[in-house]
């Protein structure tokens, strides 16, 4: 009987793990090299963030693209982080402007927030845009609080799982 508890518990705890891990981000990059030093890095409150928005203009100059996907397991993938890594990695290659082009919210599948982006310079350094309201804090927040309920359902799936395999694996055991 120990020997089929102490069962449960494993293959409940690697099907909750399995499941409800956030997994780093497997960033791609094209277009630029992070560690290409004739960018000018700027100051990253001067990032502005944007959803869909149609950048391919003269004023503007393309940088490149990154895709923030999902990696091996491990903690913090939310969307605030995300966005918070778009802005740091703009303002070191010298872009003022991110324009999420492709987002995928936290679901079954992976409890991490998912995007890809553009990177832009605006060529007149006087004209300043302003950030979609879409990527207001209280807006991310928002949003954030909404996928915790992704992430609790996600649990519930993965220990029932854990259970129904543990028990079914316990059984054959006998």
């Amino acid at each position: 009987m120990k020997k089929k508890t102490v069962l449960i518990v494993i293959v409940m705890y690697l099907n909750l793990l399995f499941l409800t891990s956030c997994t780093s981000y497997n960033i791609t990059r094209s277009g630029y090299d992070i560690y290409d030093v004739k960018n000018s890095r700027i100051n990253i409150e001067a990032v502005t963030i944007h959803k869909y928005g149609n950048f391919h203009t003269t004023d503007y100059e393309r940088i490149g693209d990154i895709k923030l996907g999902d990696g091996p397991l491990t903690g913090n993938c939310s969307e605030s982080n995300a966005i918070r890594m778009l802005r740091e990695e703009a303002a070191s290659i010298g872009a003022d402007i991110v324009n999420v082009v492709d987002e995928r919210r936290p679901d079954m599948i992976s409890t991490c927030y998912r995007c890809q982006a553009e990177f832009y310079r605006s060529k007149d350094p006087s004209k300043k845009i302003q950030s979609s309201v879409a990527f207001k804090d209280e807006n991310i927040n928002e949003r954030e609080r909404g996928d915790s309920g992704t992430f609790l359902v996600s649990a519930v799936v993965a220990i029932t799982l854990g259970i129904v395999t543990g028990l079914l694996l316990a059984s054959k055991t006998k």
